[in-house]
């Protein structure tokens, strides 16, 4: 799988391309169905993507109330390459980026990727001040060619799964519940980091891990 950072360049590596487009944080059965249907388009001879976002939208648009992520990118990016994708595109989310209309958002990001076919969930928000849905982008798509499908939210019980019903059973300690919507084990993902090494002293050492601003257990 090919990691290409922006959207600027990226035409003359993709060879007519399909895409699933979304933050993906904690990559649950929902954002799996939305990625499904990317990898799952039978005789399509081009590469099947995926766009993502780094920082999450939240930190830049509102940072005072920015949760916790479930995955930092380099997490994501290490549970993308393992799903059959060709290429995954970070875009990073700037000021810039968060003040376009959603008209030039799909003119020059998905215009300039050359995307024909988009794959997005039903509660996809997009342009200055979150004023595009997963509508308008089908109905923006349509004028430039590009073919938008809406991908329905998935149901676990009564309840749609969503970023934020996963990241509070986490933070909660409902692992076990967790699991069920993401159909793998809880994980965290970081960096280990020196600590005061009282472990070493006590006779069993341990890792100090740096979890990225991840949300804990």
């Amino acid at each position: 799988m090919k990691t290409l950072y922006g959207y600027r360049n990226t035409a003359d590596t993709l060879v007519s391309p399909v895409a699933a487009i979304g933050i993906f944080d904690g990559i649950h059965i929902g954002h799996k169905r939305v990625i499904g249907k990317v990898l799952s388009c039978r005789g399509h001879a081009g590469d099947r993507i995926l766009i993502t976002f780094d920082p999450h939208p939240q930190s830049v648009l509102r940072p005072d109330k920015t949760p916790p992520r479930i995955m930092s990118l380099d997490h994501r990016l290490s549970i993308f390459s393992k799903m059959g994708l060709d290429a995954v595109i970070v875009i990073r989310f700037t000021d810039y980026l968060a003040m376009m209309p959603p008209e030039e958002f799909v003119k020059n990001v998905l215009g300039t990727i050359g995307a024909k076919k988009v794959f997005v969930g039903s509660n996809f928000r997009f342009g200055r001040g979150r004023s595009g849905d997963a509508k308008m982008l089908k109905s923006i798509g349509a004028s430039l060619g590009v073919d938008v499908q809406i991908v329905p939210p998935l149901m676990y019980g009564r309840k749609a799964v969503s970023s934020t019903w996963l990241r509070k059973l986490i933070k909660e300690g409902r692992l076990a519940k967790a699991e069920k919507l993401l159909r793998r084990p809880v994980s965290v993902y970081g960096t280990v980091i020196r600590g005061d090494e009282r472990g070493r002293r006590l006779g069993t050492p341990t890792a100090n891990i740096d979890p990225h601003q991840e949300v804990i257990p």
